[in-house]
């Protein structure tokens, strides 16, 4: 009779700022080196990110000779067919000659690799500059506050509103994910670079070597799931000033679809012209998703089984806004993140939540009597509790700027789901003369 003896793996030291060690194993990521031709014609030049479920690297195209990225799905991520992130986004390359695409990532290409951890769907697209996830860390430096000129998030704004527009009209496609870390710079130079160009940038890439901290015997199998050595991210300061060099040069793009979903009937007419068009009813717990509690909608927080709708990410929109303004200070503010506080915040700034909600939110009695009253002292909460708009007049940012922000985030945060204004409406209720700040 034979059992089949379970795998066990050494323990790395695991660097800060890299992808988990642990998770080069089977199902895991896929191992890569600089040099390594992937998919027949991809050569890997560069680290660019990392997440939970993919690493994402800077590749030459061998055949076009310009320079893309290279998105590595884990294995287990990879199992899911079709696709989810890889459908959504060849829906979007189908609709791309719609006014609003060059604010969305674009695919190149796409393939499967097999390696000692599995089989990894690979997804090529455009090269873009840093994420404005960092905001007040990346900044210094580049300008005198950590945050944002109010000039260029002006700039900022409307290009995510017409990006999303072209999403939710043009494509059916709720993004699901709207967060700073999604919204990445971009340089049209970038798309023209060789390798080399990118070095000048990047600089050259680190290697840093795996330091195993037990006494694991390693196998020549298990030692084939990790990578020889690991590559740490680079400094995005350099390409910051290249993409911020001017606020005419400032442009947004759109980009990781992983939680994005498709509407249904999205080319029937009486759905695709309706107010905030509903989504295929999901599980409870799929209307949640992934999204960051600070972003999330009341719906969402508070697991509502009713029908998806693009209203969710009108609110995530909203919440973004006001991180860019503000740099980087929520809507609903909580200081450690914490769901509870998030809705806590809601209901003192907007107020009692509909019936339905309010008995969903446990948490309640610890701050409200039963009619939305708070019952804490509230000195002990933080000063801008309580306070919707923590954006304030200054250098090009007049009180009716300020004035027309707070009118376009209320509207676009309303309890009701179908009440929201649309990305449309959106689009419409941004001053013109933003998109033209210098």
């Amino acid at each position: 009779m034979s059992t089949t003896v379970e795998e066990v793996l050494p323990r790395y030291q695991q660097y800060p700022d890299l992808e988990l060690i642990a998770n080069y194993r089977a199902g895991g990521f896929h191992p890569i080196h600089l040099g390594e031709v992937v998919g027949g014609r991809y050569r890997i030049t560069h680290k660019l990110g990392y997440g939970a479920f993919a690493t994402v690297w800077l590749v030459e195209d061998t055949t076009s000779k310009r320079c893309a990225a290279l998105k590595i799905l884990t294995a287990d991520a990879s199992r899911v067919q079709p696709n989810q992130e890889l459908e959504i986004l060849k829906k979007i390359k189908e609709a791309e000659a719609s006014p609003g695409s060059e604010h969305v990532v674009k695919l190149l290409d796409d393939f499967v690799v097999q390696g000692p951890n599995g089989t990894h769907q690979c997804i090529v697209t455009e090269v873009l500059g840093p994420s404005l996830g960092r905001l007040g860390v990346d900044l210094d430096g580049i300008y005198d506050d950590d945050r944002f000129p109010n000039n260029i998030c002006k700039r900022m704004v409307p290009q995510i509103a017409r990006g999303i527009r072209f999403l939710h009209d043009s494509c059916g496609v709720l993004h699901g994910d709207l967060h700073l870390g999604n919204m990445l710079l971009f340089h049209p130079e970038i798309q023209t670079w060789s390798a080399q160009n990118f070095i000048k940038y990047l600089g050259k890439p680190q290697l840093l070597r795996l330091v195993q901290q037990d006494k694991v015997p390693i196998s020549p199998t298990t030692k084939n799931r990790f990578p020889r050595y690991l590559v740490p991210i680079s400094s995005p300061i350099p390409l910051l000033h290249l993409c911020l060099a001017t606020p005419q040069s400032v442009h947004i793009k759109i980009c990781d679809f992983g939680e994005a979903k498709a509407a249904a009937g999205f080319l029937d007419p009486s759905i695709s012209k309706s107010r905030n068009r509903v989504f295929n009813h999901l599980p409870a717990g799929d209307l949640r998703g992934r999204v960051p509690c600070i972003y999330a909608a009341p719906e969402q927080l508070l697991h509502d089984s009713g029908p998806l709708s693009f209203s969710t990410d009108i609110w995530a929109l909203a919440v973004l806004f006001h991180m860019i303004f503000s740099g980087a200070t929520g809507l609903f503010s909580s200081y450690y993140g914490i769901e509870k506080e998030v809705l806590r915040e809601m209901v003192r700034t907007l107020g009692k939540f509909p019936e339905e909600w309010w008995s969903k939110y446990e948490a309640r009695k610890e701050y409200f009597d039963e009619d939305g009253n708070l019952k804490l002292d509230s000195k002990k909460l933080a000063p801008i509790s309580a306070r919707f708009l923590k954006v304030y007049p200054g250098k090009d940012l007049s009180e009716a700027d300020v004035q027309q922000l707070e009118m376009l985030l209320r509207k676009m945060v309303v309890y009701d789901v179908r009440q929201r204004i649309t990305a449309q409406e959106v689009v419409d209720s941004i001053p013109a003369s933003w998109l033209q700040a210098t």
